[in-house]
């Protein structure tokens, strides 16, 4: 009988020291504040040109006259640079009396078809003979438009002697003087244009998913050479490849357009990360419940049981965070976190006013 009790009394002593996961704990709770995530970033970038080109000659040569100096506005098709085109403007020269001898060959075998055409409608001539001058009509036809299409050619060399202006703009640097050799590769001149600028600013790649996430972002564009002048304008796109470097991706904010500003000069972008639909809540960091693996997650009370919410730290200081992640509404525990587990019964014995922080 004794045998009997003994082990009796060993199990009801596992249970007092032990109880259950559906035991019943005492909890504190809070309903916290909750407001839309409001964050903006400010960055500081480099207002650049949308176009901006180092012109390269299409033929080499001597370089003859320069009609442009740094600093001078210039119109698309304006004329830049001209190189010697002495040799070129001599072979063109050849090529059109080519040209007009093969018009002439054209013409005298076109004249010979013909009469042997009017001849043989009488029998007069032998099939052969209308054969030959067939050919011979066909050979100066392809003659001429060779000739043609090598003139054509010359025309395009000797016009490529002189560089111009691919778009409007301004000359920032001129690099080579008259009398100069230059060739294909030779940068002769940097041209800006005026009309089209953007802001070049280095977004911290940690960033990229909120930015991602959003439907349409814009950032408060603040030059430095006029700081009181702001500027609400969208992102206009998002290069997609982060710098090995620097660990960044580069946002580009098209410009307005406006005299003082010009490439080169620096800005600043607060970017507005905001999202009107994520929740934050203001929570004490006794809520926190932590993980081995680094996450955090806090008890929502639901009822008289618990569910566990993992959560994102966005903010924090002393005494107070601010998390992502909670249900709108949510009642949360502030006590006694680390012996809690989903979905246990709990009562509530305090209820804690809603702590309140900047956001």
């Amino acid at each position: 009988m004794r045998k009997i009790i003994l082990p009796s009394c060993c199990l009801i002593l596992l249970f007092i020291a032990f109880p259950s996961d559906s035991a019943t704990v005492k909890v504190d709770v809070l309903t916290p504040e909750q407001v839309p995530h409001q964050f903006s970033l400010e960055l500081s970038g480099t207002i650049a040109a949308a176009q901006d080109a180092q012109l390269a000659p299409l033929e080499a040569g001597l370089i003859q006259s320069i009609y442009v100096e740094s600093g001078d506005t210039v119109t698309q098709g304006q004329v830049l640079l001209s190189l010697d085109d002495t040799l070129a403007k001599l072979r063109l020269a050849q090529v059109e009396a080519r040209e007009i001898a093969a018009q002439i060959q054209q013409q005298e075998a076109l004249r010979q078809y013909d009469e042997v055409v009017s001849l043989a409608k009488s029998k007069v001539v032998a099939d052969s003979l209308l054969s030959e001058r067939k050919a011979n009509l066909a050979s100066a036809n392809a003659e001429l438009t060779n000739t043609q299409a090598q003139v054509a050619l010359q025309k395009e060399i000797v016009k490529r002697h002189k560089l111009v202006a691919p778009f409007n703009g301004t000359i920032a640097k001129r690099h080579v003087d008259i009398g100069e050799w230059v060739g294909q590769q030779n940068q002769l001149f940097q041209l800006v244009s005026n009309q089209s600028l953007r802001l070049l600013v280095d977004l911290p790649q940690e960033h990229l998913n909120t930015l991602s996430s959003l439907p349409k972002v814009t950032a408060v564009v603040i030059p430095d050479v006029m700081p009181n002048k702001q500027f609400e304008l969208s992102i206009t796109s998002i290069v997609p490849v982060s710098e090995s470097v620097s660990r960044t991706v580069q946002l580009r904010i098209d410009l307005p357009s406006n005299e003082l500003l010009v490439p080169g000069m620096s800005a600043r972008a607060r970017v507005n990360l905001s999202n009107q639909n994520q929740l934050l809540s203001w929570v004490p960091r006794s809520a926190l419940k932590r993980h081995p693996d680094g996450g955090n997650s806090i008890f929502v009370v639901n009822g008289d049981k618990v569910k566990r919410f993992k959560i994102t730290i966005l903010k924090s200081d002393a005494e107070k965070l601010a998390v992502s992640g909670l249900p709108k509404g949510a009642t949360i525990v502030v006590s006694g976190t680390e012996l809690l587990k989903d979905n246990q019964t709990v009562v509530v014995v305090n209820s804690t006013a809603a702590i309140q922080g900047v956001n």
